[in-house]
């Protein structure tokens, strides 16, 4: 799962990268996983480790949403609304 939301942000980002003056710069998006079922073992958060060949490590991590964790007040107050076919699902 963390591959794929390594790959899916930066392909995000490259879409927004700055080029000056021969520097890249690229804003990597904040990324949420979203759980429509989970149990005990499901992760609270995803936590990806970039290391550089100069030996810098970045940490890119978020909290992962729990569908579980909203009751459907919540959802539509917090304008969730992409939600709402994945908690008629849970039932």
């Amino acid at each position: 799962m963390a591959l794929r939301i390594a790959e899916y942000t930066f392909l995000t980002a490259r879409q927004e990268a700055i080029i000056e003056n021969g520097k890249l710069t690229i804003n990597m998006p904040l990324y949420s996983v979203i759980y429509i079922r989970c149990n005990s073992e499901t992760p609270k958060k995803t936590e990806i480790t970039f290391i550089f060949p100069n030996g810098e490590t970045v940490r890119y991590d978020a909290d992962n949403i729990l569908l579980s964790n909203f009751t459907k007040e919540e959802i539509i107050e917090k304008k969730l609304y992409v939600l709402i076919p994945f908690y008629v699902l849970r039932y």
